[in-house]
């Protein structure tokens, strides 16, 4: 733990180098993503005490372990009541394995505003100058993130862990007259990363492109749909006019599909019907309206037979002509 605190303290001396301005973004990082604690579980925390989450860090260890040392281990996993097991822990059962002391000490941490996390592997022992694992070797204990080196074992099952709380108190008495702790201010820049030195991850360069490319295709496809919708609008509009208005509207229309299209289409009966409805003041029938209506559908199915299927949808879709 010296050793830590000691490197630390190193670190603290640099300036601003590539590390520290990694190590800005991951403890960022950290305290996104380790100080989520279940309401649960801040709500006991508030019943049990009134400990302040501006405290030193030693402090608040302490804290933890003094807690925890009250509960007892067991050596194996026990039934819980209620929603929760480390309020179960904390409140009623006061003992369980090591994995409620360390579920329960990162999230008590955590409730202390410091980050933590529930960390599992092996407790082992040197024999005769080699690391011998064995099975019952398994362990769990918690980690907290100490600014500038990263995270940091803490054993919270008691008897084991009372060489960390003696290191702790310890280093509690190094704190000033004003009762803040003596320890190294680690300085992150205030970029994570020097201008054009951060890694460019091809992948995620490529989830970028593609992203960008289903936007715009998203875009697209909206705004086709919308010109679509007004033009059937229009369409719409057109077959409810007066037959007069509407004979007029029908072969004006046909007329600039097939200029469009570059099709040539001549109806001397229907080009009379449109002059008699823009110039005289005869009374229009239905069925001259609906020879008009036949005139237009025949312009359209002549251009599109005219059309390639590109031009096809250009004229459907961007134009909307037909």
């Amino acid at each position: 733990k010296q050793a830590l605190f000691d490197a630390q303290r190193a670190i603290a001396a640099q300036t601003d180098t590539e590390y520290l301005q990694c190590e800005r973004a991951y403890a960022q990082f950290v305290r996104d993503t380790m100080l989520d604690v279940p309401e649960s579980v801040r709500t006991a925390f508030r019943r049990q005490t009134d400990a302040q989450t501006d405290a030193a860090l030693s402090d608040k260890i302490c804290f933890v372990l003094d807690w925890l040392s009250a509960c007892t281990e067991t050596d194996s996993p026990q039934p819980f009541s209620g929603d929760d097991a480390v309020v179960w822990f904390l409140e009623q059962s006061r003992s369980g394995s090591d994995a409620m002391f360390a579920a329960a000490g990162a999230l008590l941490l955590r409730c202390l505003g410091v980050p933590a996390r529930y960390a599992e592997g092996y407790l082992v022992s040197a024999e005769a100058g080699e690391t011998v694992v064995k099975k019952s070797d398994a362990h769990v204990w918690t980690e907290y993130y100490l600014d500038g080196v990263g995270w940091t074992p803490l054993e919270t099952v008691p008897g084991r862990a009372q060489s960390e709380r003696e290191f702790y108190a310890a280093w509690g008495e190094t704190a000033g007259t004003d009762g803040t702790l003596r320890r190294a201010e680690v300085r992150r820049p205030q970029t994570p990363m020097r201008p054009g030195k951060t890694p460019q991850s091809p992948r995620r360069f490529l989830r970028a492109v593609i992203g960008c490319l289903a936007a715009g295709l998203v875009l697209c496809v909206i705004v086709l749909l919308i010109r679509r919708l007004r033009f059937l609008a229009r369409i719409r509009a057109m077959q409810t006019l007066p037959d007069r208005e509407k004979i007029a509207a029908l072969y004006a229309h046909a007329q600039r599909i097939c200029a469009a299209c570059g099709v040539q289409m001549q109806d001397d009966e229907v080009r009379a019907l449109y002059d008699e409805a823009l110039f005289s003041d005869h009374a229009m029938t239905a069925q001259q309206a609906q020879t008009a209506q036949k005139f237009a559908h025949s312009a359209v199915a002549a251009c599109k037979r005219a059309d390639g299927l590109p031009r096809r949808l250009k004229h459907m879709w961007w134009d909307c002509i037909y």
